[in-house]
């Protein structure tokens, strides 16, 4: 969703918060954003940005019930240049950054 400007070493947005079902985006990428080394076959890949609250709006609607809803400053992976290693396989944000949540968790249980 954000682009890593390296010359102010600044985060801004790149993508709008909702990819419309019909329009992904489309990206060409050689490796996969895990680190792993070997290039990709298929390089072509769509994407959608899912906002948190339509996320749990369809679990909601699905008659789930709403367990939890966690926010995290990590990912898994090294998503921008400026993430430094907080933990094993845990990324965040240098301390140069604003503090944000970069992932969630969310939990739900079908009602008997």
């Amino acid at each position: 969703m954000f682009q890593h400007e390296a010359l102010e070493g600044r985060l801004r947005p790149a993508h709008s918060w909702r990819t419309p079902h019909d329009a992904p985006l489309l990206f060409e990428e050689t490796h996969t954003y895990t680190g792993d080394t070997r290039p990709l076959t298929h390089k072509r890949m769509y994407e959608w940005f899912h906002p948190v609250g339509d996320v749990v709006n369809a679990l909601l609607k699905s008659g789930l019930r709403l367990d939890f809803l966690n926010e995290h400053e990590i990912l898994t992976w090294r998503h921008y240049p400026g993430m430094i290693e907080t933990g094993e396989d845990q990324f965040g944000l240098g301390p140069t950054y604003p503090r944000m949540p970069l992932s969630f968790s969310v939990g739900a249980t079908k009602a008997a």
